[in-house]
């Protein structure tokens, strides 16, 4: 399974999807854009090229952590409620 992740420049927030386009192929469709605060095209292109060039093995032990991370929780969801629950992740945390 290949994960891409990208930052949501409406919430600020991470999004994973599940699909055959690299980070920063999503980045150029998506033209100019306002970045969240603290972000700029360089950063951006940093993390894309992270997970673009990420090994399997990388990607796995990277998920591990996640389940083991103090203090966050790790759920499945159904989908329709993904961009509610990505709202109220924004509300509770400063960008």
């Amino acid at each position: 399974m290949e994960l891409r992740f990208w930052i949501d420049p409406e919430t600020g927030l991470p999004h994973i999807f599940d699909h055959r386009v690299t980070a920063q192929e999503e980045m150029t469709k998506r033209g100019k854009q306002a970045y969240p605060a603290g972000w700029d095209e360089e950063r951006i292109r940093k993390l894309a090229e992270h997970y673009d060039n990420q090994a399997e093995d990388e990607q796995v032990a990277e998920h591990e952590a996640a389940f083991l991370a103090e203090g966050q929780s790790v759920m499945v969801v159904p989908t329709e409620l993904v961009p509610a629950i990505v709202k109220l992740i924004s509300e509770k945390r400063p960008a």
